[in-house]
């Protein structure tokens, strides 16, 4: 048991490794940011590449950014993949959107719609707006706003089959 517990997290560890070497062209050109939070890993765009202000319509540069994006998470397209829209503090100026939280998941949905018209599965992506609930910096600038304003893709992690679950579900 120990043993094949260890496998499944070296055969995890190896996925992400993988997966950093083929982001590693956008990220020292400054396009991404690769964390990792809560276990999972993190490409970070700031909005600024993909959308003009308080728009959805994806501008070239972010075409091109997602479509080196979308050839580089094809190495684990049998994953799942959230894009998760955030925004600044700053109220919406825009009569096509109610709040940030509208702008955020329409711009998330925007980026899914691509992802997959360019070849990520459909099964494996997923799309969620946060408005500016998950701030990473102040609102009290116009240069930390911006690091507010980004999608973020999110790749969930393969937690394999949990040993005593299903006995845990049917009340064992």
């Amino acid at each position: 048991m120990a043993r094949r517990e260890q496998a499944r997290r070296k055969a995890e560890l190896q996925t992400y490794r993988d997966l950093f070497a083929r982001l590693k062209k956008l990220i020292d050109a400054g396009t991404i940011k690769v964390s990792f939070r809560n276990g999972r890993m993190v490409v970070e765009l700031a909005s600024a590449v993909l959308f003009d202000s308080g728009k959805t319509d994806l501008k070239d540069n972010g075409k091109a950014a997602l479509d080196q994006l979308v050839e580089a998470f094809q190495s684990v397209s049998d994953r799942d993949l959230l894009i998760a829209g955030h925004t600044d503090t700053d109220p919406i100026k825009s009569r096509k959107f109610k709040d940030n939280w509208e702008l955020s998941t329409a711009r998330a949905l925007e980026v899914v719609g691509y992802m997959v018209e360019k070849g990520f599965p459909v099964g494996h992506i997923g799309a969620a707006g946060y408005g500016e609930t998950d701030p990473v910096a102040a609102n009290d600038a116009e240069e930390t706003k911006a690091q507010n304003r980004r999608i973020e893709i999110i790749l969930m992690p393969n937690l394999g089959e949990l040993q005593g679950i299903e006995e845990m579900l049917k009340g064992g």
